[in-house]
């Protein structure tokens, strides 16, 4: 028997719930790359942005300091009192950053003078590029098509292999049913655990409260005899 026969016969014994593993296998093994650049992506980027909050919190704290420092040096003469104040400023300054921070107006003021922000945005363009071209491969498109487009996850893909490999499914219908019906008792169970939380949670607080009208009558009551005897 020749060996395109015999590859032939093997192609020809794999049964289709086999070939939907194998190519949930390939669509697994091309999503979790792209996947782990998505997280990289984010990851940098928080830290550009909280690296320019910072920024931007001793910037305003040392503004309210030095402006409101000065003023009441010059108005009072007192040096103790002028530090004060301007710490108390400084502080509001910050607590006003944080409440008006908007990243992407701030950004611009940065990013061609801070290296660490330079940095990361040229960490994030690299890793964007790179993002965008394992997506746009052929063989990526090929190897996650068939699957929908809501489930084309690495977790949710997981999910379906592993259904169809203990044998619970046939076929990707089938195995999105079960992922579905498993995804809303997993739901429910949360909200049931959630109502007999809050339902513990009030019962320990009547409880509490009983407690301490109890104790507050008996303080109470002591109280009035103690008046009583005196």
């Amino acid at each position: 028997m020749s060996d395109d026969v015999q590859v032939t016969k093997v192609k020809r014994e794999l049964s289709p719930r086999d070939s939907l593993k194998s190519a949930l296998s390939l669509a697994y093994a091309s999503l979790a790359p792209v996947e782990k650049i998505e997280r990289d992506i984010e990851h940098t980027q928080q830290a550009v942005y909280e690296h320019v909050l910072q920024k931007e919190r001793l910037r305003a704290f040392l503004i309210g300091l030095a402006v409101v420092a000065v003023i009441v040096y010059i108005f009072f003469s007192n040096f103790f009192a002028a530090v004060i104040v301007g710490v108390i400023a400084g502080a509001i300054g910050v607590k006003i950053t944080d409440s008006r921070f908007d990243v992407h107006k701030t950004l611009p003021r940065y990013q061609n003078n801070d290296v660490a922000v330079k940095q990361g945005l040229e960490k994030i363009q690299t890793l964007q590029q790179k993002h965008d071209g394992l997506i746009a491969n052929a063989g990526y498109q090929r190897a996650v098509d068939f699957v929908p487009t809501k489930y084309r996850h690495s977790a949710d893909v997981s999910w379906l292999f592993t259904y169809l490999d203990d044998g619970r499914a046939d076929t990707l219908k089938e195995a999105i049913n079960i992922y579905e019906q498993e995804l809303h008792n997993w739901r429910m169970e949360q909200m049931q655990q959630q109502i007999i939380d809050t339902t513990q949670q009030a019962a320990l607080d009547a409880e509490a409260a009983r407690i301490a009208a109890q104790n507050a009558e008996v303080n109470s009551a002591a109280a009035m005899y103690n008046s009583f005897w005196r």
